[in-house]
């Protein structure tokens, strides 16, 4: 996987790309807090290389869902711990069980409920979830 997927804007904070064609290439400098949605990838090498970049580019946190989250989630600390130590911060990560908390976390992070505002990213690498979860973020009234 060595193509760069390209990232879509949603809103002028809001971020999304899907990690199925490849690695996702998030813009260096920004503060932003990165979900994600891993069903089907358990790629090691893959997953480092992306938590790497992404951690590098300034991830503040991460929230994890889908049933690749444990795998992930003991990557991305690993890689986080690894980082710190060359004088990246060490970032937060949230796994979710359900469908409804992440969604529920996403959409507080997207109001702005924590003092400091970042931007978000939700990458993904199931295209079915992924819609259903960014229907209720952006219209929770259906």
């Amino acid at each position: 996987m060595n193509i760069h997927t390209p990232i879509n804007q949603i809103r002028p904070d809001f971020y999304s790309a899907s990690m199925t064609t490849g690695k996702v290439n998030v813009p260096l400098g920004r503060d932003f807090i990165c979900f994600l949605i891993v069903e089907h990838i358990d790629d090691e090498s893959f997953i480092l290389e992306q938590v790497d970049d992404i951690l590098i580019a300034g991830c503040k946190g991460f929230g994890i869902y889908g049933a690749k989250k444990p795998l992930w989630h003991r990557l991305i600390n690993r890689e986080n711990f690894d980082l710190s130590i060359d004088d990246v911060d060490i970032v937060t990560t949230a796994r979710f069980d359900s469908e409804q908390a992440f969604v529920r976390a996403l959409s507080r992070e997207l109001k702005g409920a924590w003092p400091e505002k970042n931007d978000v990213y939700i990458l993904y690498d199931d295209e079915k979830l992924y819609e259903q979860v960014l229907q209720k973020v952006l219209d929770p009234e259906k």
